[in-house]
């Protein structure tokens, strides 16, 4: 009667102890969706064809950005770094599912013996295998919580990586952008040069017939040398670019530089590709991925430190084998086995585990703050970059007319002095005024086409959402 109560009693906790596998304590983690207003305060852009920010830069239609950001997906050392920390992530999740596994490890051995002439003489042999079991019982969740943890971290290092490739095509097609404008503003100022070295030639002319005083020569000397002194700056920012770009391509630049060679101006085509309402861009955003990612390991955090104020039940197992004969291993009657369940529980540990889950719960706090900071960084930086742009577009309207009107007046001039009615001087000054023109508008065009990098950039372009949360389903 005894013995049947003690097994009813063993029975009844073990049952309970079973039961309490189902229960997973710590915060239930649920993805938070961005707060986004309902539209963008700025003008936002409409495409005329439809076209996914997925490949932005093909809309610039410029062959060599395209093979230079096809070379910097390639060969980019940040990238790759990127990959790399995505594969640890990805070692370190099995590590942890593994965690809730059971365990098995076998060994085997075998000793020769030999006895002293004083004891007898002799020798024996002694074969011995066996088997070591073990298997954590995850009765509270809390390895269950630790592989929530490390998926989530896969998570936001798959985020990082589509963070770190958009970045980086942007940077690709900021530093070409600079690199060709610099050429086209060479060629205009060396334009601007000529007309300047002509007038001040003529300047001499008229100083020395009498018609000015030495001043207007001064005046125009120095008009030609700031305009020379503008050169330097100029081939400063081609090859500043240059280098940039070898740096995004991992390529020396000499070898760049062949690639480069003829890039002699602008992309000739404005993109025009629609960015989507708020909540499309946030959700579009790999930054937001990566911190809403983080905000759910940081709960799963939470629920590993809950889990160490519970009792923790462990199941090793052995099976020993021991012969003195190879062949009589496997023998039955030479075989013992032992199973012995342990529960350990922390019962005083100076409100350490309570502290250490407290603390998680701050961090918890943190990681959501910050979640919602990265959002509201998100909505400002895309308004900035569509005010940007409109106001850009804006400018270069009114630049185009002004450029126009003075290609205008030069043609004019031209006729003019043609026609005897006008000098020559006055040709080459209406010329200047449309090379200053001419240089304004080319240095708006480069900020415009520079703003719609950076918009496409603030709206999360250059990576495909879908294909990230495929790779992480089966990474």
């Amino acid at each position: 009667m005894k013995r049947c109560r003690m097994f009813s009693t063993f029975t009844t906790a073990g049952l309970a102890l079973l039961l309490a596998g189902c229960l997973r304590v710590g915060p239930d983690y649920h993805p938070l969706p961005p707060e986004a207003p309902p539209h963008w305060q700025a003008p936002a852009l409409t495409a005329a064809v439809p076209a996914t920010l997925q490949h932005w830069w093909r809309a610039f239609e410029d062959p060599r950005l395209n093979q230079l950001i096809a070379l910097a997906l390639q060969h980019n050392t940040d990238l790759r770094l990127a990959e790399a920390r995505l594969r640890q992530a990805r070692s370190q999740r099995l590590q942890q599912q593994a965690q809730r596994q059971p365990g098995l490890d076998g060994s085997a051995g075998y000793s020769r013996n030999w006895a002293s002439p004083y004891n007898g003489g002799g020798s024996s042999s002694l074969y011995q295998a066996g088997l070591d079991a073990s298997w954590e019982l995850d009765l509270f969740g809390g390895l269950q919580r630790a592989v929530e943890a490390a998926d989530a971290a896969v998570g936001a290092q798959q985020a990082e990586l589509a963070d770190v490739q958009v970045s980086l095509l942007a940077e690709v097609a900021l530093n070409y952008l600079d690199l060709c404008a610099s050429a086209e503003q060479h060629e205009l100022l060396r334009q601007e040069i000529a007309t300047r070295s002509t007038l001040l030639t003529l300047t001499r002319y008229r100083e020395q017939s009498g018609q000015v005083t030495a001043l207007e020569t001064t005046q125009a000397r120095q008009s030609l040398a700031q305009l020379q002194a503008q050169l330097p700056a100029i081939e400063y920012q081609r090859h500043r670019a240059g280098n940039a770009l070898a740096t995004l391509l991992a390529s020396p630049a000499a070898e760049l530089e062949k690639l480069l060679a003829d890039a002699a101006s602008l992309p000739p085509n404005r993109p025009a590709l629609a960015i989507g309402l708020p909540a499309e861009v946030l959700r579009r955003r790999p930054d937001i991925r990566q911190a809403e990612r983080q905000l759910a390991q940081q709960s799963a955090q939470v629920g590993v430190a809950a889990a160490e104020l519970y009792p923790r039940l462990s199941l090793p197992a052995t099976l020993g084998l021991v012969a003195p004969r190879l062949s009589q291993l496997l023998r039955s009657d030479r075989a013992s086995a032992s199973l012995s369940p342990q529960l350990r529980w922390s019962l005083l540990a100076g409100g350490r585990l309570r502290a250490q889950l407290a603390e998680q719960q701050i961090l918890l706090e943190q990681q959501l703050l910050h979640y919602r900071g990265q959002v509201l960084n998100a909505v400002e930086e895309t308004e900035n970059a569509l005010q940007t742009v409109s106001a850009s577009d804006r400018q270069q309207q009114h630049l185009a007319a002004a450029l126009a009107a003075a290609r205008a007046v030069e043609q004019l001039r031209q006729q003019q002095y043609h026609a005897g009615l006008s000098d020559f001087e006055t040709v080459l000054d209406s010329r200047q005024s449309r090379l200053s023109l001419q240089q304004q508008y080319l240095t708006s065009r480069q900020e415009q086409l520079r703003a719609l990098v950076q918009l496409y950039k603030a709206a999360g372009g250059g990576w495909n959402p879908a294909t990230e949360r495929t790779t992480d389903n089966h990474g």
